[in-house]
């Protein structure tokens, strides 16, 4: 089992799909397996009028510093490793909304 639990928020190592290299940044954790970890990018960048954006509403509730917006559509396999902390949790009530995009 990860130290990872669903619905928390951890900075993490991400690599870049394009080229070596990463960031860290905030992803949401959405499963914890034997093997891997399954998250969502995290990104202070506004909401974009596409579907699969989730603009979380207690984002100060969950750890973030500064408004923050959840990539649905970019579902992300990271090892333990990448987990550098927990940054918080993600609020029952962004959890509710968020689920209408998973």
């Amino acid at each position: 089992m990860s130290k990872a639990q669903p619905w928390e928020i951890w900075w993490a190592y991400v690599a870049f799909d394009e080229g070596d290299g990463g960031k860290e940044r905030p992803v949401l954790v959405l499963e914890d397996g034997t093997v891997y970890v399954i998250a969502l990018m995290i990104t202070s960048h506004e909401q974009r009028n596409v579907y699969g954006e989730y603009d979380i509403t207690k984002w100060q509730s969950a750890g973030l510093k500064k408004p923050s917006t959840i990539r649905v559509t970019r579902k992300l396999e990271l090892s333990e490793d990448d987990l550098i902390y927990k940054m918080g949790e993600l609020q029952p009530f962004d959890i509710v909304l968020l689920m209408k995009y998973l």
